[in-house]
């Protein structure tokens, strides 16, 4: 009866558990970076545990049967909360997770419950305890035969497996720190371990060597000010079919840099990188080596925090820590269950910019951070019918709007911002930036931001530079650069160095090659970023948002009306010079490409990724000529993309005409001396291709 016993909550804990792993696996089962192998490798993981949590169940006694209870309760509690995280953004909770919930304040917190968590999501919760009380009776009811046996053979594949797959080095991604239960708890170790080390920084002061300043300055006024979850995908200063700027957008002497993202969609992150020396190409260095506000203070700056934002409480962030670093601190949303709109910043704001003497006043806005009908007041309810162009449910449009007209209010605050400092005396200037973007339907069922989930929309920034004419006449070549650099691709974690620049406070950790004043900066290309070689071709697709796996008539024929295009995997058939429309090992259904594409009214306006499955250098000829043949009598060969994983056959793509695409092995797959051989050998073969 006791083995009875433990085989029973060995199954049901192991069963609860992989309920949220298999909902993420099949959320990218049509994904080649997340394979069923490493599903089941995860699966070996949570069998471990599950059998490790089993093992006090073999004992009797009360304190057996307390612990049984405590295990049951949390696993149902936490499992059910990381199934809901993992539907909403489709990855499982880790440390910046647990500090969007304790560092922030009441407000915030119920706008992300309200924006969120509905009813949906209400009942997915109770439907996976219902369905764990289900577990539980149906496998109490169930007398499974020898359970000794089977309990020890169970125990024995969790730890044979798991021992192999770690003694060869095979069993990554999965760990037991990220097994469920364990990887919320190192989620949150980790959240408490940097909420410690910025308590140590809070009203640190740095000194940094190597400080210098290039010019003796009168007095001076520069603001920052700090945007929230405001994407630039929805400011028609950068191109956004709807007038959300129609005050910034007629300043003339505003600078709007036109591709800049940030490196976080989560404030956190974001800022910490942007105001120190922390970067993607410095992970080693953080706040605690200096910040812009240690700069400004070796400078005798005077530097005032102005806030929107509710100060965090006990738990510190690197907002936090840098706004203890200021001389002065005002923050305008102080009381908790109270929350105003920006403009309320505006009277302290003109104070601080007409006091005497040189200073940098920091203004940290609630811009349009959900929720988006919490951000203006009505009115700038300007937007209220449904978007046009755009494919949405009533639920969807609502936010669209309000978020839309979030930015609309954002830009009369930032207007109002600049119209009051162009009247102070002496050299000005205003650096606006968004810590994060924010998705809003924008090409999926979502809005928010997420590092998990992250996409475009959530991390491309605005990035503005509004300077007064004293300011423009003392520094032309610089402002010249900059207009040069305003299309350059930028990141906000090199910001610190264009704000050393522009207020010309330098040590020996800036560097003004990461400046948007820097001349050349619009020819250096980022490290981490993507180079471009020959197979890209410069695809500039109107839309480049393609449905994934349009593999039948059927299939074309529902998303048609909803996508510019399509991915098709495709076969070359030799024997009868033709495309067969399929994705190996799945059966052939005798489609081919031709058969496919003449059903559509109108192909010339869609674009087409061709993910070629088996071109070799036998074949890649007449498989060039067959393309080009299709594509030219349907006028679509400019429409094009031809994918491969083997580069040295594109080549014969491009001479037709046609854009390529080359398609790289799941490195993650592989061990790290197998990994390194693929690098070596797809690097040669990429750059044999001529430019």
């Amino acid at each position: 009866m006791t083995y009875q016993r433990a085989l029973y909550w060995l199954l049901l804990f192991f069963l609860a558990l992989s309920i949220p792993r298999l909902a993420n696996y099949l959320q990218y089962i049509y994904s080649d970076w997340y394979s069923f192998k490493h599903f089941l490798k995860y699966e070996v993981v949570l069998l471990l545990f599950a059998s490790t949590l089993s093992l006090p169940v073999l004992f009797k006694g009360r304190l057996v049967n307390t612990y049984v209870l405590i295990c049951s309760l949390s696993i149902m509690a936490y499992a059910a909360l990381e199934l809901w995280h993992v539907i909403e953004f489709h990855g499982f909770p880790n440390s910046a997770t647990f500090f969007s919930i304790f560092s922030t304040n009441v407000n915030e917190s119920w706008a992300l419950i309200d924006n969120l968590f509905g009813v949906n999501d209400l009942f997915l919760i109770l439907g996976f305890w219902l369905l764990f009380a289900l577990l539980h009776r149906l496998l109490k009811r169930i007398q499974i035969p020898y359970p000794k046996l089977i309990y020890f053979f169970l125990l024995a594949i969790s730890v044979s497996s798991f021992s192999a797959l770690s003694y060869l080095g095979r069993l990554a991604p999965a760990s037991i720190k990220n097994a469920s239960f364990l990887g919320g708890i190192n989620a949150y170790s980790s959240f408490l371990q940097e909420h410690n080390r910025f308590s140590e920084l809070v009203n640190s002061t740095i000194i940094q060597p190597g400080f210098s300043r290039q010019n003796e300055h009168q007095d001076e006024t520069h603001v920052v000010v700090i945007g929230e979850s405001t994407s630039r995908h929805h400011m028609s200063l950068f191109g956004y079919e709807r007038n959300t700027n129609p005050k910034l957008s007629l300043n003339k002497d505003i600078i709007a840099f036109k591709n800049v993202s940030s490196s976080h969609a989560h404030t956190f992150p974001a800022l910490e990188k942007a105001f120190s020396f922390k970067s993607d190409r410095s992970p080693d260095l953080g706040i605690e080596n200096g910040t812009i506000l240690d700069l400004l203070r070796q400078a005798n700056y005077k530097t005032i925090w102005l806030s929107n934002q509710a100060i965090t409480g006990r738990f510190e962030t690197p907002v936090s820590v840098l706004a203890s670093k200021a001389d002065k601190k005002i923050f305008s949303n102080v009381l908790s269950g109270h929350e105003a709109y920006d403009e309320i910043l505006l009277d302290d704001y003109s104070k601080e910019i007409n006091a005497s003497g040189s200073k940098v006043i920091f203004v940290h806005l609630m811009g349009t951070h959900m929720s988006y009908s919490d951000r203006y007041p009505p009115d700038f309810d300007h937007y209220t019918a449904a978007p046009e162009d755009r494919i949405q449910k009533e639920d969807q449009s609502k936010f669209i709007n309000t978020y839309d007209n979030a930015i609309r209010y954002n830009d009369h605050i930032i207007a109002e911002l600049i119209a009051q400092l162009d009247k102070v005396d002496g050299a000005c200037s205003l650096l606006y930036f968004s810590d994060h973007g924010e998705e809003v339907y924008d090409y999926r069922d979502f809005h928010g931001h997420s590092d998990v989930l992250q996409s475009k929309y959530m991390v491309d920034v605005p990035l503005l530079l509004w300077t007064n004419e004293q300011f423009r006449n003392n520094n032309t070549a610089r402002i010249k650069i900059a207009e040069l650099n305003a299309g350059a691709p930028y990141k906000t974690d090199d910001l610190i160095h264009t704000m050393a620049d522009l207020y010309d406070v330098h040590c020996n950790l800036t560097e003004s090659e990461k400046s948007l004043f820097f001349e050349q900066l619009s020819s250096i290309q980022h490290p981490l970023d993507r180079t471009q070689c020959k197979t890209a071709n410069d695809i500039n697709f109107t839309s480049k948002i393609l449905c994934h796996r349009v593999n039948g008539i059927m299939r074309m024929h529902e998303v048609k009306d909803d996508f510019d295009g399509f991915e098709i995997d495709l076969t070359y058939q030799s024997s009868n010079n033709n495309f067969d429309v399929n994705h190996p090992p799945v059966e052939s259904i005798g489609l081919s490409l031709k058969q496919l594409l003449a059903t559509l009214d109108n192909p010339g306006n869609y674009h087409y990724w061709l993910d070629m499955k088996n071109l070799d250098s036998v074949n890649v000829i007449a498989a060039a000529k067959r393309l080009h043949s299709v594509a030219n009598k349907l006028g679509i060969t400019k429409r094009i993309v031809v994918e491969s994983p083997r580069v040295e056959c594109l080549s014969e793509f491009q001479d037709h005409g046609f854009f390529t695409a080359i398609y790289l092995p799941f490195l993650q797959d592989m061990s790290e001396i197998e990994m390194q051989r693929k690098i070596d050998s797809i690097v040669p073969l990429i750059n044999l291709v001529e430019p």
